[in-house]
């Protein structure tokens, strides 16, 4: 067995077969001491911490930050969950029940817009004049993102908007 006890899926440290389930049990331990400022289990050498594991319970997010968002709170104690077939199933059904798959009140909002002060600037400024904003870039630019943005302020101040998305390689018609 190889890597930190503290992190590790019950089946893991025992030596068990282990799959992408353990993994996502990592995921939850370290969102869980992300969140608490605190791991979720203490103990010393490789039987410690499977007992722990196994048989500890870890402080419960509702108690120990209430003011997480609840999705993700629950979110890391199903990760954390001791049998693996009760974890999600996949990093992406995890990700569905953070943001809103779960049926959930959502409590997770979009991230600002960091360091595309300029872009932004000019296009408001395009909007507010009635203009036309045109964006170009390359897959993970960030340029997807702008447009939602952008989309959002100009139907917000009443404008009519027109968007059309190219994929792939294809030239842009």
């Amino acid at each position: 067995v190889m890597g930190t006890y503290a992190y590790m899926a019950p089946e893991q440290i025992a030596g068990a077969e282990v799959d992408h389930r353990s993994d996502l049990y990592s995921l939850g331990v370290t969102l869980y001491e992300a969140l608490a400022g605190s791991r979720p289990f203490h103990a010393r050498g490789a039987a410690g911490y499977l007992r722990a594991h196994r048989d500890g319970d870890a402080a419960l997010l509702d108690d120990v930050r209430p003011d997480a968002p609840a999705r993700l709170r629950d979110l890391v104690h199903r990760l954390m969950e001791r049998n693996p077939a009760a974890r999600p199933g996949s990093a992406g059904i995890a990700w569905a029940l953070l943001t809103g798959g779960s049926g959930n009140e959502r409590s997770l909002r979009n991230a600002p817009l960091i360091g595309r002060g300029a872009a932004v600037g000019a296009l408001e400024a395009a909007i507010d004049a009635g203009g036309v904003a045109v964006l170009v870039g390359e897959i993970g630019s960030g340029t997807g993102r702008m447009a939602s943005w952008v989309l959002e302020h100009a139907r917000a101040e009443g404008f009519e908007t027109i968007a059309i998305r190219c994929r792939d390689r294809a030239a842009p018609m």
